[in-house]
C-alpha cells in the first residue's frame, strides 16, 4: 500500500493514511469539471475507490510530472483560427475607420 508516514522522532516514522484511487466503469461518462477535474454521472457508474496499483487503478509516483495530455496539432490549429480572425475583425474595423472618415469628410 502507498502510506503517507510522518516523523514521529529522529529515525522513527508512521503510516498516518494512504492514497485512494477511483476507477469507472464507463470513464467516457465522466464530466469534465475543468482544470483536469472530473466528476461522476449516472453513465460513468459509481466509483470504485481502492490503494493504487489494484483492480485495474492507475500508479501514484512521486517526483516526477505527468506528461501533457493536450493535442498539439489541434491547439495550433485553433490558435490560428483564432488568429484568422482577429485579422478579419482588425480589416473590418479599419475598413469601418476608412468609410467613417470619408463619410465626416464629406459633410
Amino acid at each position: 500500500l502507498l502510506a503517507v508516514h510522518q516523523r514521529v522522532a529522529a529515525f522513527d516514522t508512521r503510516a498516518v493514511g494512504q492514497y485512494a484511487l477511483a476507477s469507472f466503469s464507463a470513464e467516457d461518462g465522466l464530466s469534465r469539471a475543468g482544470n483536469n477535474l472530473f466528476s461522476e454521472t449516472q453513465s460513468s457508474g459509481q466509483p470504485s475507490v481502492g490503494p493504487p496499483e489494484t483492480v485495474g487503478r492507475g500508479s501514484v509516483v512521486g517526483g516526477v510530472l505527468e506528461q501533457s495530455n493536450v493535442d498539439i496539432a489541434s491547439e495550433f490549429v485553433e490558435l490560428i483560427k483564432a488568429q484568422r480572425g482577429f485579422q478579419a475583425n482588425s480589416r473590418v474595423i479599419s475598413a469601418m475607420n476608412e468609410a467613417l472618415q470619408q463619410v465626416f469628410q464629406a459633410i
